[in-house]
């Protein structure tokens, strides 16, 4: 099982934070190519508790699926194929901990790990989470579009951690107008680190104290 790294991770570049009613748009970004065979995916967290992810492959392109050590491995093959190029499986937490490998030619070229606690809702039960939904898309260009959904009342700060080399995201108890938000990140070379912090009160003191980080997201290839 790949491990979630800690460590400090290089700058990133970083779009500014918006609500869906407000987009900022790409401008003279350079782009980089995701891969031959895979053209993008997206990575979902439903309002209760299940993972799954959807990928589109490029034309001529099919796919194969092992679980190996408690990694996904989504083999991609180029040939003379028909069929759907849209795919979608569901992903499940062992250990509190998913981890998805696309591999080309042998190689793996798309990675990443997400860390989370593994509670998955019966039908009827409500989420009392203080995120309550997620997705995280690759277009395929080096872009990431990171779309989540808040319970209400609910404030939402964006903060770069440098020690860490992290994007975080510290949801907390307060005054909100907005309870959904799109936010964009441009990858680079480096590893793309996004980590949400949900706030708990402290009675004493009337103020609210970082809590677990959860989920936490690392894009690796």
């Amino acid at each position: 099982m790949k491990k979630l790294v800690l460590s400090a991770f290089a700058s990133v570049l970083f779009l500014g934070l918006t609500s869906c009613s407000n987009n900022e748009s790409l401008d003279n970004v350079e782009l980089g190519t995701q891969g031959k065979l895979l053209k993008s995916y997206k990575l979902q967290k439903d309002v209760n508790g299940r993972y799954s992810i959807d990928y589109t492959l490029n034309d001529n392109t099919t796919s194969e699926v092992i679980k190996s050590n408690g990694t996904k491995e989504i083999y991609l093959y180029a040939g003379e194929f028909t069929g759907k190029g849209e795919k979608s499986e569901e992903l499940s937490l062992e250990n509190n901990q998913l981890s998805v490998d696309f591999v080309e030619d042998s190689q793996s070229k798309t990675s990443f790990v997400v860390e989370d606690e593994n509670i998955v809702l019966a039908k009827g039960e409500k989420n009392n989470q203080f995120l309550q939904t997620y997705s995280l898309v690759s277009n395929g260009d080096n872009t990431f579009q990171l779309d989540f959904t808040v319970k209400e009342g609910i404030s939402v700060e964006f903060v770069y951690n440098e020690k860490e080399g992290a994007y975080e995201i510290n949801l907390k108890e307060g005054k909100t107008s907005n309870d959904t938000f799109t936010k964009t990140f441009v990858k680079d070379a480096n590893d793309l680190k996004i980590d949400f912090i949900n706030h708990t009160n402290r009675a004493a003191k009337g103020e609210a104290a970082a809590g677990p980080k959860r989920p936490r997201m690392i894009i690796v290839t």
